[in-house]
């Protein structure tokens, strides 16, 4: 037990939890209950570094001090590796549709020195 409140109390706090929150009291038995934190599921963040742009295409855009040390590994919806760019030469690279099979979602892992730095995954559309 972590707390213990009358039932007045209670009875404000069972109706602000229901009203504001998204959290969940269980009454357990008569004279006990249980709250339940609401954690929301993780929401997807775009990248910072690969992203699409509005024709479609895929931007790769690096720091422009340490392009050279970068390298980038894409998977399809699978888990499979499709292709890798080991040695990116510049910090601003845009890849063709043309090198995914189909459009959809797509995970890519992006390394510096061996260390990963980004495990995200983009969207290209259909045309």
């Amino acid at each position: 037990m972590l707390i213990q409140v009358e039932y007045p109390l209670y009875k404000r706090f069972k109706d602000s939890v229901a009203a504001n929150t998204k959290d969940t009291l269980t009454n357990i038995t008569t004279f006990r209950a249980e709250l339940s934190r609401f954690i929301p599921k993780p929401v997807w963040k775009p990248s910072v570094y690969v992203y699409t742009n509005s024709n479609g295409y895929l931007n790769i855009h690096l720091p422009a001090q340490d392009f050279n040390a970068y390298r980038i590994v894409f998977f399809d919806a699978e888990g499979k590796e499709m292709f890798r760019i080991n040695k990116i030469k510049e910090a601003e690279l845009i890849l063709d549709k043309a090198n995914f099979k189909r459009s959809g979602w797509y995970d890519f892992e992006l390394y510096k020195n061996n260390e990963l730095v980004e495990k995200n995954k983009f969207f290209l559309q259909k045309d």
